[in-house]
């Protein structure tokens, strides 16, 4: 089963970073074209911009990783369990 997963996803991995390093080399050639500023000192053309975006998307990513691991940490409840509860036993007197 691991096997076929990973033959569709490898592929699939390939394929995005393909397609990602062909939008890349598009926007910065034409929509980003001549395109220039400064924030706080650093200068910025088109090629710093699409790396940028790239870092803050990474970032994004990372960030939104984090939430759902340090939640999964944590106990649902923090009610204890009775050692007697979910046995399946039935209590003698109790009908």
């Amino acid at each position: 089963m691991l096997a076929r997963v990973s033959a569709v996803l490898s592929p699939l991995m390939q394929l995005a970073e393909i397609v990602s390093m062909i939008l890349a080399g598009v926007l910065a050639s034409t929509v980003l074209r001549g395109m220039h500023f400064a924030v706080a000192g650093l200068h910025f053309g088109p090629y710093d911009t699409v790396f940028a975006v790239g870092g803050l998307l990474f970032l994004l990513g990372g960030l939104s990783a984090i939430a759902p691991m340090r939640r999964a940490g944590r106990p649902a409840s923090a009610e204890p369990v009775s050692a007697d509860a979910g046995d399946g036993q039935a209590v003698a007197g109790s009908d």
